[in-house]
């Protein structure tokens, strides 16, 4: 297999890197339950089921409708990218384009 120039290669097959990330996302989810909060949860349950349930459908039809005929994509790369688009948004994207703004109260 051809390496790509400035890469890391681990010496893993597929099966073993696999492995390696679900167990890291596995890590992630468990500190994240660990903190938290069912009282905030129950709070402020319904907003966030609307931005769960309602946003991230909706926002990869318009994405993968935009990406069709706007870029001219055909409509499986349209619909792969409305979706690459949907978990990479502007939550992931712009605290690291911003890491040093706070917001104010």
């Amino acid at each position: 297999m051809e390496t790509i120039p400035w890469t890391i290669e681990l010496g893993l097959s597929q099966t073993e890197l696999t492995e390696l990330i679900g167990l890291g996302v596995a890590i992630i989810l468990f500190e994240g339950g660990m903190d938290l909060k069912l009282g905030e949860v129950r709070r402020v349950g319904h907003g966030v089921g609307r931005l769960t349930i309602l946003g991230p459908p909706l926002a990869w039809i318009f994405d993968a409708l935009a990406a069709h005929f706007i870029a001219g994509l055909s409509w499986p790369v349209a619909w792969v990218l409305g979706a690459i688009l949907v978990v990479s948004g502007p939550t992931v994207i712009l605290p690291g384009a911003f890491p040093f703004s706070r917001p104010t109260e």
